[in-house]
């Protein structure tokens, strides 16, 4: 699961959830269609970046994956907040 700026998943957001100060109002399940995925490793400690107006972590490395755990492979599916 893709890291957040603060040590959760993004897999482990909920409804009424807050993200870098923005409320997740709705949550869904997208099929995912493409054979790989891409992600930033930004050149900070932190390992965090922007992400559609929102901070979230890397999964190549940085603080906010060492607070979730090691980075897994990419699941078919992706949860995208609305």
């Amino acid at each position: 699961m893709h890291p957040t700026a603060d040590g959760r998943t993004v897999g482990a957001l909920r409804e009424g959830d807050l993200l870098d100060g923005a409320r997740v109002l709705a949550i869904s399940i997208v099929p995912y269609e493409h054979t790989f995925t891409y992600d930033i490793l930004p050149d900070s400690e932190t390992g965090a970046y922007f992400a559609g107006g929102l901070l979230i972590g890397s999964t190549l490395g940085g603080a906010a994956v060492e607070a979730c755990g090691s980075a897994t492979q990419p699941s078919s599916m992706d949860q995208t907040i609305r």
